[in-house]
């Protein structure tokens, strides 16, 4: 066999993966553990987006540090950036899967995107994400952008948030010295 180049795929934009982060983004926990009954499950494992915006927020509230700015590096389908909004006055989330970008903009402008849940092997059954409809949804934007290499002008943010990021960069401290640029005091910028 010959040496044929192949472009790299980014298993990010399958609609596979999409949906499976709608999932985990937007799902209930009914919806995710639909066997939770049957055995019992560690505390605090759903809803870990919601969990880091409220992480941020309230290291925030403690520190003093205002919130008017907030970065979510690695959105991927919005849910922090948007759970971010209940306290920020403007959030940019920021991923490099288009997909999840779009479905971001989709939610952003909708509120709501519809997305397949699969309940076990073949089965599957339709479901819709939904921005609680108490978040303005307006204090988001998204865009397409890659944590080691973030456009210049993006401004300084009062907090960044990335959240299951760092594990999948091939050089995060790139990121991480990059982050320490964006925060305007350095006193908020959390990594889960």
């Amino acid at each position: 066999g010959g040496d044929s180049a192949q472009p790299e795929r980014n298993v990010y934009e399958s609609q596979q993966m999409l949906h499976d982060y709608l999932a985990f983004h937007f799902a209930s926990f009914q919806q995710l553990y639909p066997y939770a009954r049957d055995f019992t499950l560690p505390e605090g494992i759903a809803d870990f987006p919601a969990r880091c915006a409220t992480v941020v927020v309230d290291m925030c509230e403690r520190l003093g540090v205002p919130m008017q700015r907030a970065l979510d590096l690695g959105c991927a389908t919005g849910r922090s950036s948007f759970e971010m909004a209940r306290a920020f006055d403007s959030v940019v989330g920021i991923d490099f899967s288009s997909s999840f970008i779009d479905a971001c903009e989709r939610l952003r402008t909708e509120g709501c995107a519809p997305y397949t849940l699969k309940i076990e092997g073949d089965i599957h059954e339709d479901a819709v994400a939904a921005v609680d409809a108490s978040i303005d949804r307006s204090r988001c934007q998204f865009e397409v952008g890659d944590a080691c290499n973030l456009r210049a002008d993006l401004g300084s943010f009062d907090a960044v948030l990335m959240a299951n990021l760092l594990c999948r960069l091939p050089d995060s401290r790139i990121t991480l010295r990059r982050a320490s640029e964006l925060v305007a005091q350095e006193v908020c910028s959390c990594s889960r």
